[in-house]
């Protein structure tokens, strides 16, 4: 191989090179930026779920206001019956 031919295959081979680094920086960048948006995703997520901590107890609180509707129901039809001029 002639002089020149070693700097065609020099240069062939710096060019593949210069690709790789390319390539590989834009796939760190790519990662970073993921990395970012993943660390403000979780932060949207907990913040989330504190805001809604107190769901599940929703079901529990509305069973409670029920029993609590039917018990002063009973009570109004216990005491109508005691007011003067009540009627039903």
């Amino acid at each position: 191989m002639s002089l020149s031919g070693w700097y065609v295959v020099f240069g062939a081979a710096a060019a593949c090179v210069f690709v790789v680094v390319v390539v590989v920086t834009a796939v760190l960048q790519f990662a970073r930026r993921i990395g970012v948006q993943l660390a403000d995703v979780t932060d949207a997520l907990a913040t989330i779920r504190s805001d809604t901590a107190a769901i599940p107890a929703v079901a529990e609180i509305n069973n409670d206001c029920r029993e609590m509707n039917e018990l002063l129901a009973g009570v109004r039809r216990n005491l109508d019956p005691l007011r003067p001029g009540a009627t039903r």
